[in-house]
C-alpha cells in the first residue's frame, strides 16, 4: 500500500486539498512476528521512500485505542476530528480517493 499512499499523498498534498496523511507505527508484530522497532519503521520508510508524516507509538496506546487489528489500517477523520470511515487491510486506490473526496466533501 505505500506506492498507493506515496501517489494520492503526493497527489492531495499538490492540489493543497486541506488532507493530512500520517502513518502511525509501532512496537506491535511485524510480519516476522516479532516486535517492529522505531529503527524497523525507519528502514520502512526509506525503503518505499514515503514523504508523508510518521510518529512512532512506542507505548502502542494508538493501537488499542482505535481498535487496529490489520495492518494496513487506514482511517479517514474529518476536519472535526470524527472517524468517518475506516479500512483494514488492502484496498484499491479510487476506494480510498472516493472516500476521502467524500470527507472533504461533507465538512
Amino acid at each position: 500500500m505505500a506506492p498507493v499512499l506515496e501517489d494520492m499523498y503526493t497527489r492531495y498534498y499538490q492540489h493543497n486539498a486541506n488532507v493530512t496523511f500520517i502513518s502511525v507505527a509501532g512496537p506491535w508484530n511485524g510480519p516476522d512476528g516479532n516486535p517492529a522497532s522505531a529503527s524497523d519503521a525507519a528502514k520502512f520508510i526509506g525503503t518505499y521512500g514515503s514523504t508523508w508524516t510518521y510518529v512512532y507509538d512506542s507505548s502502542g496506546n494508538v493501537v488499542t485505542e482505535y481498535g487496529v487489528t490489520a495492518t494496513p489500517t487506514i482511517f479517514i477523520i474529518s476536519k472535526s476530528g470524527a472517524v468517518v470511515t475506516s479500512f483494514q487491510g488492502e484496498e484499491p486506490e479510487d476506494t480510498l480517493t472516493a472516500a476521502i473526496n467524500s470527507a472533504i466533501n461533507a465538512s
